[in-house]
């Protein structure tokens, strides 16, 4: 034992190859499908694999690049992975809004999103009593505003100024995203939105750190969408803006650093953390498209929050597992700041101080006791993690919305069409083996049932499922019947009939299709016996039968 205390661990096994690992596997199936049973078809639209292995990793691209190093997969830091730990804070009293932010940065916050609601103007005065005592060097400072964003930047431009700050030194943003605007409401607030953000963005040329342009990939994440959409439609968006204002004679280098992207993380865990680092990449690429002067203007800024799709309200404390595991796939893919929504959050007007204290907690401890923010890259060199950032990278290039809404009307219309030849198809099937109602009656010659009409409130309304389950179980076409009162009627009509021994619905139907008239007057005997006949002949009429005078036996 001591002779092999420097040896390798298990180098006296062989290494097993991938073949070998999948033949064992395949031969623990015994005889099921590989692929079906263990291949998972993702929501993305690839499929992943039961397990990785350093063979899986030889076509991958960017394994030998660093933290901090073009194209980012790694992320934005060579030396820690530290983020913003924010709290958004509703604006409705400019004194109470700082009171409480002076509370929370107390209590580890170090990123403050003020949330203006409604379209009132924000003036110089308002801006000093909401950012009163708060040291604007110290953490990152964020507005979040429906409208009158650019009196928002003037106050806030005009507190720094007369504070004397370096404009060099304010972090943060504002959430100028007219895109987003337009996709939530089908419209635009201004008549030129681009010259808007583009004379925020030229305003704010000295607040180098602070992002005037934000790109809302939540919002696509909070309906529903798969991670390659959420990514998809934010980096077509993220090179709209590029293309507009670089059309209007701003350089690259000026506006792709004052981009922000917002995302929202799911309950996904490592696809998440993939997202974000397959999100860097494919940013950088389009950005060196532009040909900037410095490979640091393709950095991607990512702020992110917990989702809001996957939120209960009736067992609101998973809401926190939930929460928990979306921060971790944030923060260890490398968010610049990140907003946990408290648990309660999804059904109460305002959250509980208990939700906020747990949704900060939830952050600092990661940051501080788990030391998330000292290792950069954590995920790195995963087989599983870099495979999938790979494969996210390459379905979830930008997409042209032009071309994506017009295969999205044509997907439609498709889908559509299916759905209606299916409906047809199964009308014609059920037609063909139920009675209509119609033909029932007048088979049986019931002139009570033809011209029936409903007394009773009760008697008006539609069928309940269970007549309508019960008619057709007995043969009769239920979609004709308008009324409750003439589904009763019907199924007491048959009840009688089957104790009388009279013909069934489907006897009537079988015999009527081959030209045998009023069946219905026939005994249940009388009918089974010619049916017999009939199957007995190859479902032909037998000789000797002629079906319009035929009156059974």
């Amino acid at each position: 034992m001591a002779e092999n205390v420097n040896g390798k661990l298990f180098s006296e096994f062989a290494p097993n190859t991938m073949q070998e690992w999948l033949d064992k596997v395949t031969a623990d199936l015994k005889g099921a499908d590989f692929n079906k049973k263990l291949v998972w078809r993702t929501n993305e639209g690839f499929n992943v694999q039961p397990m990785y292995r350093l063979e899986n990793m030889a076509d991958l691209k960017n394994l030998d690049c660093f933290p901090g190093a073009y194209p980012f997969v790694r992320g934005n830091k060579k030396d820690n992975n530290d983020w913003f730990v924010r709290q958004d804070i509703p604006v409705e009293d400019f004194a109470e809004a700082n009171k409480k932010a002076l509370d929370v940065l107390n209590k580890g916050v170090d990123s403050l999103g003020f949330v203006f609601t409604g379209c009132r103007e924000v003036t110089k005065a308002d801006m000093e009593t909401l950012l009163k005592d708060i040291c604007l060097e110290c953490i990152e400072i964020n507005f979040v505003g429906e409208c009158k964003k650019c009196g928002l930047l003037n106050a806030f431009k005009a507190v720094v100024e007369e504070r004397g700050l370096d404009p060099e030194k304010i972090r943060g943003g504002i959430n100028i995203d007219p895109l987003t605007n337009l996709t939530l409401k089908g419209k635009i607030c201004c008549e030129n939105p681009f010259a808007s953000v583009k004379n925020n963005t030229e305003k704010m040329a000295a607040y180098k750190n602070f992002k005037t342009i934000e790109v809302g990939g939540y919002v696509f994440n909070n309906s529903g969408a798969s991670i390659v959409q959420e990514l998809g439609f934010s980096l077509a968006a993220g090179v709209e803006y590029l293309d507009k204002l670089t059309d209007a004679g701003m350089k690259i280098e000026e506006v792709a650093p004052r981009i922000r992207f917002h995302f929202a993380t799911g309950s996904k865990y490592f696809m998440e953390i993939a997202k974000l680092r397959a999100a860097r990449y494919l940013w950088a690429h389009i950005v060196k498209a532009y040909q900037p002067a410095c490979d640091c203007a393709c950095k991607m800024n990512i702020h992110a929050e917990t989702s809001e799709w996957n939120k209960t309200v009736y067992d609101p404390n998973v809401n926190m597992l939930r929460t928990q595991t979306e921060t971790m796939s944030a923060t260890l893919g490398g968010v610049d700041s990140f907003l946990v929504h408290p648990y309660d959050d999804i059904f109460e007007c305002t959250p509980s101080e208990l939700g906020e204290r747990v949704a900060r907690n939830q952050q600092l401890l990661l940051k501080e006791e788990s030391h998330f923010s000292k290792i950069v890259d954590v995920a790195g060199g995963s087989y599983y993690i870099e495979e999938l950032t790979e494969n996210i990278a390459e379905a979830g290039r930008p997409v042209d919305i032009e071309e994506a809404e017009q295969k999205a009307s044509e997907d439609v219309v498709a889908q559509r069409e299916e759905a209606l030849a299916k409906q047809l198809h199964e009308m014609r099937r059920r037609k063909q083996r139920l009675v209509d109602p119609l033909q029932f009656e007048m088979s049986i010659q019931a002139e009570d049932l033809t011209g029936y009409t409903p007394a009773f409130g009760w008697e008006m309304g539609p069928p309940s499922d269970a007549q309508k389950s019960t008619l057709e179980k007995l043969g009769i076409l239920p979609d004709q019947i308008e009324s409750a009162g003439k589904a009763k009627l019907l199924l007491d009509r048959l009840g009688a009939r089957r104790e009388a021994g009279l013909t069934t619905p489907k006897q009537i139907r079988q015999l009527e299709q081959r030209g045998f008239q009023h069946v219905g007057a026939w005994t249940f005997e009388s009918a089974n016996k010619l049916i017999n006949r009939i199957a007995a002949n190859g479902w032909k009429t037998p000789r000797g039968i002629d079906p319009s005078t035929y009156q059974g036996e």
